[in-house]
This record gives C-alpha cells, sequence and structure tokens, in this order.
C-alpha cells in the first residue's frame, strides 16, 4: 500500500489556512472603512459622513441656480449684442452703398 502524501496536503491546507485569513483581513477592513464613512464625527450628535455630504450638495443647489441665470442671462446680452452689432452693420452697409450712389450720380 502506498503512503499518503500527508505532507503535500499539509502543505496545501496551510496555503489555504493563509489564503482564507488574508481574505477575511480584507473584509474585515472594508467593514472598517464602511463603518468609518458612515459614523458620525467626533462630535457627539453631528451627522453621518453621508448625511453631511448630501447637506453640503443641497447647499451648493441654490449656487448652482444662481450660477445658471447668470449664464442665462449673458446669453442673453451677447445675443443682444450680436443683433445690435448685426443691425449696425446693415446700416453702415446702407449708408455706404448711399455714399457711392451719391458719388456717382451728377
Amino acid at each position: 500500500m502506498t503512503p499518503l502524501p500527508l505532507a503535500e496536503w499539509t502543505v496545501a491546507l496551510d496555503r489555504m489556512d493563509a489564503a482564507l485569513a488574508a481574505a477575511t483581513q480584507a473584509i474585515e477592513r472594508r467593514d472598517e472603512r464602511l463603518e468609518r464613512a458612515v459614523a458620525p464625527s467626533a462630535g457627539e450628535g453631528e451627522l453621518p459622513a453621508l448625511d453631511r455630504i448630501d447637506a453640503r450638495l443641497a447647499d451648493w443647489e441654490p449656487r448652482l441656480r444662481a450660477a445658471e441665470e447668470l449664464v442665462a442671462s449673458v446669453e442673453r446680452e451677447l445675443a443682444d449684442r450680436a443683433t445690435a452689432a448685426g443691425a449696425w452693420r446693415a446700416l453702415f452697409a446702407d449708408w455706404e452703398q448711399l455714399l457711392k450712389r451719391g458719388s456717382v450720380a451728377p
């Protein structure tokens, strides 16, 4: 009867044990990071980190709306100026044509 490869099995079991220990440690580190991310800050009664982020995002909403309105007003102003510049160009072109006709005609 051939002897069982106990030494090889022991080595394989040791490798599996080390891999399981490493995986367990990785899961525990991930859980700790998650708990820190959603846990209240050092000050008692403070909102958890995710709630603070939501509150900061809500604070930005009025600022973003104001910026959007400012952009819209600037775009309107630029469009008005472009329209006015086009009207002036047309007037100058008409004036130039009148001058040319006046200098050609007796």
